[in-house]
């Protein structure tokens, strides 16, 4: 059996986790949807090591977030899920560590129309995470994913942790974003660096939460 979705239809569905156990786990889940799981095993140097197992069209992907606990990878699963997106595969991030590690999850957040954790993961939930993708595929974002050009301040840097601290007014100015240097262009960074305060970008100023914010197309 497969799903359609978006007139897509998902067979196989790849599942990318460091840890076995959690490898047997998803399989039983998504037999019992009369889907194909194809557990991958391993190891992984680069993510496009995963895409190329990957066959698109009729497949989707469930991808845990810490995969380099083990020599299973030597990257994450943020990493991953762009991989797949820029190759057109719809792919769920799968973790626990959502909010834990939002800061470095945020660098790849454009590319990550789905992020659940495991135990929101069902056959609802599944389906809308890949229809989520498809759909984004073929141009059509969702309100509280569209990117739109707006203003932000930079409020407060730590330098020795190498974050820094932002306010979007255009989406919630009571509210404080952390930022790690490496998801700020070198050139934009340069110039907070210097003190500079305001700058532009694309953001998703219809996110429902902080954890769905990302940043693109830094201006000054």
């Amino acid at each position: 059996m497969s799903l359609n979705i978006e007139n897509r239809e998902i067979e196989n569905v790849h599942v990318i986790d460091d840890n076995s156990e959690a490898r047997l786990s998803y399989q039983d889940f998504l037999i019992a949807l009369d889907l194909n799981p194809v557990l991958e095993n391993g190891p992984f140097a680069q993510p496009t090591d995963v895409v190329h197992n990957i066959k698109n069209g009729s497949s989707g992907v469930l991808c845990d977030y810490m995969l380099n606990q083990t020599d299973y990878a030597d990257f994450k699963g943020a990493e991953t899920v762009k991989c797949m997106y820029q190759k057109r595969i719809p792919a769920i991030l799968v973790t626990k560590y959502g909010k834990a590690e939002i800061e470095e999850i945020r660098e790849y957040r454009q590319w990550i129309p789905s992020l659940l954790i495991p135990d929101h993961l069902d056959e609802e939930s599944l389906i809308e995470g890949f229809q989520s993708c498809i759909r984004e595929f073929n141009d059509i974002i969702s309100d509280n994913r569209k990117p739109w050009r707006t203003q932000v301040r930079v409020d407060f840097l730590e330098k020795e942790r190498s974050v820094l601290y932002l306010i979007v007014p255009g989406w919630n100015s009571n509210q404080i974003i952390k930022l790690r240097f490496a998801a700020v262009p070198d050139a934009i960074l340069e110039k907070i660096l210097k003190n500079e305060k305001r700058f532009y970008v694309k953001t998703n100023l219809g996110a429902d939460t902080e954890d769905e914010l990302y940043f693109t197309d830094w201006e000054i």
